[in-house]
């Protein structure tokens, strides 16, 4: 994930959906509301999909940070049939 700053950062994802996604993070300081970032993770898919997303904080509750993805057609189709399972 890389957050506003330009810096990666590692972090867990622990839910996904089509809108959003939710992380999470050892530490929350550079995931406050509002933050603009990029998410770049491989889905567990037979093809080990790529995907890279632009997303926004949309909130942060301890080490748990929700995410909203920016609406784009690119990697709807892939990540619509992973969720789908």
């Amino acid at each position: 994930m890389i957050p506003g700053d330009g810096e990666s950062k590692k972090v867990i994802l622990t839910d996904l959906s089509m809108g959003g996604m939710c992380i999470q993070v050892g530490c929350a300081e550079f995931c406050t509301e509002g933050v603009r970032g990029i998410a770049m993770f491989t889905l567990d898919d037979r093809h080990k999909t790529e995907v890279i997303k632009k997303f926004v904080v949309k909130s942060t509750i301890g080490n748990r940070v929700h995410c909203e993805f920016f609406k784009d057609i690119e990697y709807q189709k892939e990540l619509g049939f992973y969720l789908r399972k």
